[in-house]
């Protein structure tokens, strides 16, 4: 069995963001209820990143109506 480590973490938002990697190398991250887990890298990335992204926006922080 792998344990986790923590990667990243954020607070600021609504709901917590987390990244961690496990001791076989795989990540996972956790917004707010979604967990994505037994992610290789890229996924993770592409998981983070859309957290990051998703609630950026919805703290009005992402101006979605640009044409």
């Amino acid at each position: 069995m792998s344990t986790n480590k923590i990667i990243y973490t954020e607070e600021k938002h609504d709901y917590p963001i987390t990244l961690y990697q496990a001791t076989n190398g795989l990540f996972t991250v956790q917004y707010g209820k979604q967990l994505d887990t037994a992610l290789d890298y890229a996924e993770a990335a592409a998981k983070l990143g859309e957290a990051i992204m998703h609630a950026c926006a919805c703290d009005g922080l992402i101006d979605n109506e640009v044409e």
